[in-house]
């Protein structure tokens, strides 16, 4: 698919760092969305760009930018075309890779612009979208957005695969919190019976 060939491992390939989306999402199936979390979040948390690639990622935007600008053969700007979204496209997902958050929340913005634009890479930039939500623990937007991308690309496997990390990051997060809710009703009814034995024997 062209979003294997040429979608969010390529920052990491430009600067001959390893690929995390390759190791994320091969060819082996996991068995539970349990061991799809944990698999995508260690390759999440272990493959963070450094602020050199970052620059480097910004330079060759900027770079594609400009030579863009000062194009006026047709065949020729279709081509700068093409390269400009890419590499705006690698510098969305690097800066939604890092650890700060301003960086994450400019990423995001440069990714919504593609889409925006609806040219090229837009299953790309959605899915990393997506990807950059839940990364910042944004399971509602990271869900929204794969829901959408699956109405466009249903065959999608990546974004299958997001879908469920994310549906059982929710369906976690709703257990816990009925644990915490089961155990504070309990402590008031253990409050309440004690406070009643209490008034009975004044």
């Amino acid at each position: 698919s062209p979003f294997s060939s040429r979608g969010p491992s390529l920052g990491c390939r430009a600067a001959g760092g390893p690929s995390m989306l390759r190791s994320l999402f091969g060819s082996n199936p996991w068995e539970t969305a349990k061991e799809k979390a944990e698999v995508m979040d260690a390759g999440l948390n272990a493959d963070v760009p450094t602020e050199e690639l970052l620059s480097t990622l910004r330079d060759a935007w900027l770079g594609a930018r400009d030579a863009l600008s000062g194009a006026t053969d047709a065949g020729t700007n279709r081509e700068l075309q093409l390269a400009e979204a890419e590499r705006r496209l690698q510098l969305g997902i690097g800066l939604c890779m890092s650890r700060n958050s301003s960086e994450q929340t400019e990423g995001i913005g440069i990714l919504m612009d593609c889409v925006h634009n609806e040219g090229d890479f837009l299953t790309e930039s959605m899915y990393s979208i997506a990807l950059a939500h839940y990364r910042r623990g944004a399971l509602d937007e990271a869900r929204q957005w794969c829901e959408e991308l699956l109405r466009l690309r249903p065959d999608h496997q990546q974004v299958r695969d997001l879908f469920d990390v994310v549906c059982y990051k929710q369906a976690e997060q709703r257990r816990e919190a009925n644990v915490v809710w089961t155990a504070a009703v309990g402590a008031v009814g253990v409050a309440a019976i004690v406070a009643a034995q209490v008034l009975r024997k004044r």
